[in-house]
């Protein structure tokens, strides 16, 4: 196998681990090694994504089917292709958003990669969530650790972003609150727009 396509394998599972594990507990150290990795006109960045997005809505599934009082793969696979389009469409929904918001507060033209990547990054929490959702939705509380995105986005909008001060408070608040809630209206919207699919 070719040298550079072990090296990006080695970023994307380097980004994905860190995505789901290091962002939860040390997200300044996460924000400056995947800084570093994301140097670069072509980053992994977005790959990692579709794995955790593809990873989501798999674990998802496996589960949904197996809480129900007899196993049902059917209501599986609906719940974890719910769970993967709702993801997609909110990531790419939440990145236009951040395009917008840095460039009215910024007055300057965004530079997408980084916009894509930060989005993709930010999401990280909220994709743990969703996998879990069938196990955890119990606990009323639940949705409540997607509260620690504005941590996550805070932190990122310094080590990763170089964002003005002046305005990061602003950014975060607008990333934060469309990365918690943008799935759950999407998941909603799908699920009514198509309900013998979804």
């Amino acid at each position: 196998m070719p040298e550079k396509i072990i090296v990006l394998k080695d970023k994307i599972h380097i980004i994905w681990l860190t995505s789901i594990y290091e962002l939860v507990t040390n997200p300044t150290k996460a924000w400056e090694r995947l800084k570093r990795l994301s140097e670069g006109r072509k980053t992994p960045i977005f790959k990692a994504m579709i794995i955790s997005i593809l990873m989501a809505g798999l674990i998802n599934c496996v589960i949904t089917s197996f809480v129900s009082t007899e196993f049902d793969f059917l209501r599986g696979i609906k719940s974890g292709t719910t769970i993967i389009f709702s993801l997609f469409i909110s990531v790419y929904i939440t990145a236009f958003i951040n395009i917008i918001s840095y460039e009215s507060l910024t007055k300057q033209p965004a530079r997408l990669n980084e916009i894509y990547n930060y989005t993709t990054i930010t999401y990280s929490i909220t994709f743990l969530v969703y996998a879990f959702e069938p196990l955890i939705s119990f606990l009323f509380f639940y949705k409540a650790a997607l509260i620690y995105t504005f941590v996550i986005a805070w932190i990122g909008t310094e080590k990763f972003m170089e964002f003005p001060n002046d305005n990061r408070f602003i950014f975060t608040t607008i990333c934060g609150f469309v990365v918690i809630f943008a799935p759950t209206v999407i998941s909603k919207l799908l699920t009514y727009l198509m309900p013998g699919l979804l």
